[in-house]
């Protein structure tokens, strides 16, 4: 059920939703760099949460975090995309160098704009080679304390 924002002061966190995976992972769908909007078919999709905002005037604050490996040296990039939508609302470029962990972030502010459900997604490519998540070329560190894993989070807040 919708709630008002009456009551509640500008800046108020009204709810997080978290989804996460420290499963390693690996995808060869490239994100090719160049002057369009990376699309829903590029790329590996890593991560997904799905939230209800509680009103349309609300803001939604979403923050990727995620331990990224390329196998070879080149640029890679991430993408956030919402719903089915064929065209990335976010995307970055970043350096890979070959065989190391890099650790990837994703921020960005939209406006609720409903109280359906919204569904976020977070997909990484190089432009030519397999990607890794969770993990580097060869294999996960440090067992279960190891790589942080790849987090999606998205806050509601009272504008």
């Amino acid at each position: 059920m919708p709630i008002t924002n009456l009551s509640l002061p500008p800046g108020t966190l009204v709810q997080v939703v978290t989804a996460a995976t420290t499963v390693e992972g690996s995808g060869s769908t490239t994100i090719p760099i160049d002057a369009s909007a990376p699309q829903i078919t590029e790329g590996n999709e890593i991560v997904n949460v799905s939230i209800s905002p509680k009103n349309v005037s609300n803001r939604l604050h979403i923050l990727f975090t995620g331990v990224l490996a390329g196998s070879v040296a080149q640029t890679g990039s991430i993408a956030l995309f919402q719903d089915s939508g064929p065209s990335a609302i976010l995307a970055a470029s970043l350096p890979f160098e070959a065989a190391k962990t890099n650790i990837a972030v994703l921020s960005h502010n939209v406006l609720a704009s409903q109280t359906d459900s919204i569904q976020f997604r977070v997909f990484a490519g190089l432009s030519t080679n397999t990607v890794y998540w969770n993990q580097d070329i060869y294999s996960a560190k440090f067992g279960t304390a190891g790589d942080a894993g790849c987090r999606l989070t998205v806050m509601e807040y009272v504008p």
